[in-house]
């Protein structure tokens, strides 16, 4: 029976995600149905956190650099405004994808208090 890589990775974010829930980093997180509205506007998973802000990606099974710069383009070209793409190899542990996806998270949480603070400073 031929595995399927895209369940697989995706199966590894979820862990991931699992994690981050059990260390209460995060308040909870979806995933989008085959070919919902969710997965046709580009967004595989989002992420819910404190003060209503969610977070939102991508994955892409990946198996080389060459190749997978190509998909992650196109995916840009397709859907402007994910712009988070997780390539997840088989090697991948889904520990490893949570120090990612938190890396990514805490980016986005800082930047949108600096624009909260410049935003009240500009009042």
């Amino acid at each position: 029976m031929q595995k399927n890589p895209g369940k697989e990775a995706a199966d590894k974010v979820r862990q991931a995600c699992e994690i981050l829930l059990k260390e209460k980093k995060i308040l909870g997180f979806h995933f989008s149905r085959d070919n919902g509205e969710l997965d046709c506007a580009g967004v595989d998973f989002l992420i819910y956190l404190q003060g209503g802000l969610v977070y939102f990606g991508q994955i892409k099974s990946r198996k080389s650099g060459g190749y997978f710069k190509k998909v992650v383009e196109e995916h840009h070209r397709k859907h402007p405004l994910v712009r988070d793409v997780y390539g997840i190899t088989q090697r991948d542990q889904p520990w490893r994808i949570a120090l990612r996806i938190r890396k990514k998270v805490n980016k986005m949480i800082r930047r949108t208090r600096e624009l909260q603070w410049i935003s009240e400073r500009n009042r």
